[in-house]
């Protein structure tokens, strides 16, 4: 036989190196193999080269992409290919998350696998929402009771809410005898709408006007479950209160009857005590009495006291007077007179007069009282047939007698405006100058310019804004009503040249956001705000439209902000300029118009 060919196997694994030997034998003797594939003879572990993945993020797990085949692992590669995010070195396997359509932080029975370590939008680490389109439907919610859902997700729908409590507080009544007691009920778990049943038969949630005993409410929940509490409602052992006022005529005449006073009834009273004057009988423990005066009556108190069982109040009393004379004639009456139209309803107001008991107010023809009759203030309505004019009267009333009338002439015609206020003379060309009347509230205006000038704003009111023209003029102004008109109020203005006046001009180093003048018209206090760069000293001019130096101020700006005050009062309403220049070369020209 012929020597065979094998493979040296230093490593015994079977699997042969490429070193070689001839020997004389049918079969590998122990050392040999009869391949040659093994690609480390000295590790009997390694024997076939195997596949190696990329471990980018060197977690330990590699990519299946990026292989290398070697019987030794390479540098940044391991055996491992289930990463799926190779370059985040904390995630390298799919998490489960949970759809969360209505995002409260609790998914659904969807499913979704993520290389994400944190759930995306509209899903959830969390699951077990029994709702997912109810955000407010999941495992952390609380239980709400009555509303027959299953808030917390664990399969039961209002559980534990058969536990109704009724919580009460309670006001005691004043004494044993006043029945001003009360208790406020509040109703905690159950499940709503509640129903309620008191002791007393009652079956409001609260209750008032209780006298000093138990009282022991039921509640009923919707579900049908109850609970029962008890209150006790004592008492204070308060008398009432004194009264503040006595109801009812100042004063009366002597063999009067039936004239009434009153107070307004007092808490904790269960009766009271009146006492009358000399002259005077009557009996009540009301609050209210009639009184009769006899012959025999001078001025004198009525006095009253508030009663229960725990005691009286203090009296309070109050005079009556003996009329012996009618009461004097009403002072003026105020309201509209002049203006008033026919289906115009308006109200005219006297003040109170002495020893006066009532008011017999008259109103013209074809016009009407309909309320207040009797009293100091009274509404008249004038009919579609009220003439051009007419007299509103009324006179004082006691029991002696009647004052005589005061009267009120009404006209139909609006009063004449009042004399216009504004600047004259003006510059040609001005703007913004304002004129006005007095205004009367039921009136509108009608204001008349001269050709030229221009109203920017407030034609029906009592004030216009005018931007005047090239020409002296007259502006006119009425007064205006639904049914007539009245003559017009008019003045001269004198329009003239500022020519002279110094030019309004600003060099470039002043922004007009760092010099202004205000308030702008003014009443003489003018202000003046200027921001310059450099300390210097100043000087204030203030000109008239003719170009003359009415006053001069001097001083010294600092860097920053200045604030300078300039009194013009003593000055005539119109046009002026304010001219500040300083030894940095900073000039600036503002008009004021001082009202």
């Amino acid at each position: 036989n012929s020597p065979q060919q094998y493979f040296v196997d230093a490593d015994g694994d079977g699997y042969g190196s490429t070193t070689t030997a001839m020997l004389c034998s049918t079969t590998a003797p122990s050392g040999y193999s009869i391949n040659n594939t093994d690609c480390d003879d000295n590790n009997a572990t390694i024997n076939m080269p195997i596949t190696w993945y990329q471990d980018n993020d060197g977690d330990g797990f590699g990519q299946i992409e990026l292989t290398l085949i070697s019987c030794f692992q390479p540098s940044g590669y391991v055996s491992d290919y289930t990463d799926c995010n190779d370059n985040d070195a904390l995630i390298h396997e799919q998490n489960i998350f949970y759809s969360d359509m209505d995002e409260d932080g609790y998914g659904g029975s969807v499913v979704g696998s993520f290389c994400l370590l944190t759930p995306p939008d509209f899903w959830s680490a969390n699951n077990g929402d029994c709702n997912d389109n109810n955000v407010n439907i999941n495992p952390g919610q609380i239980e709400l009771c009555g509303n027959n859902l299953d808030d917390n997700c664990n399969l039961i729908i209002d559980e534990s809410c058969c536990t109704p409590t009724a919580n009460g507080i309670v006001t005691n009544a004043m004494c044993s005898n006043v029945y001003n007691g009360s208790i406020d009920v509040s109703v905690s778990n159950g499940v709503s709408p509640f129903t309620f049943l008191w002791s007393n038969n009652e079956t409001t949630e609260d209750i008032i006007g209780l006298s000093i005993v138990n009282y022991t409410i039921t509640v009923t929940d919707n579900g049908g479950c109850t609970a029962s509490s008890t209150f006790t409602v004592s008492h204070n052992n308060q008398a009432p209160q004194a009264a503040i006022a006595i109801n009812g005529p100042s004063g009366t005449c002597r063999n009067q009857n039936n004239i009434v006073f009153s107070v307004n009834p007092i808490a904790g009273a269960t009766s009271y005590i009146w006492v009358l004057p000399n002259g005077a009988n009557g009996t009540s423990t009301t609050n209210t009495i009639s009184v009769n005066f006899g012959n025999n009556f001078n001025t004198g108190n009525i006095c009253i006291r508030a009663v229960n069982d725990c005691g009286q109040s203090a009296n309070y009393c109050r005079q009556v007077v003996r009329y012996t004379s009618a009461p004097a004639v009403p002072g003026v009456i105020t309201g509209l007179k002049q203006g008033v139209c026919p289906n115009t309803t308006y109200s005219y107001t006297i003040a109170p007069v002495n020893n006066a008991t009532s008011y017999i107010w008259t109103a013209p023809n074809n016009a009407t009282i309909v309320s207040g009759q009797g009293t100091t203030t009274v509404t008249v309505s004038f009919d579609v047939n009220f003439g051009t004019s007419g007299t509103l009267s009324v006179r004082s009333s006691n029991c002696i007698g009647n004052s005589g009338n005061r009267n009120l002439s009404l006209q139909r015609n609006p009063a004449q405006p009042s004399a216009i206020s504004g600047p004259s003379p003006v510059c040609k060309n001005q703007q913004g100058i304002v004129y006005s009347v007095t205004n009367v509230p039921e009136y509108t205006y009608n204001w008349i310019v001269p050709s030229g000038c221009t109203i920017v704003s407030g034609q029906g009111t009592n004030s216009v804004t005018v931007n005047w023209g090239t020409n002296s003029g007259t502006i006119a102004v009425q007064s205006l009503v639904t049914c007539a008109v009245s003559p017009y109020r008019s003045r001269n203005i004198t329009a003239n040249t500022c020519g002279n006046a110094p030019e309004i001009i600003e060099n470039e180093m002043v922004l007009t956001s760092l010099f202004e003048v205000y308030p702008n018209p003014n009443n003489g206090n003018t202000k003046i705000y200027l921001n310059t760069e450099k300390e210097s000293s100043y000087e204030i001019c203030i000109y008239n439209i003719q170009g003359q130096i009415m006053k001069k101020q001097i001083g010294q700006s600092v860097n920053g902000d200045n604030y300078f005050d300039i009194d013009i009062s003593s000055y005539q309403s119109g046009l002026y300029f304010v001219r500040y220049s300083d030894t940095n070369g900073l000039f600036r020209t503002k008009a004021v118009i001082k009202e």
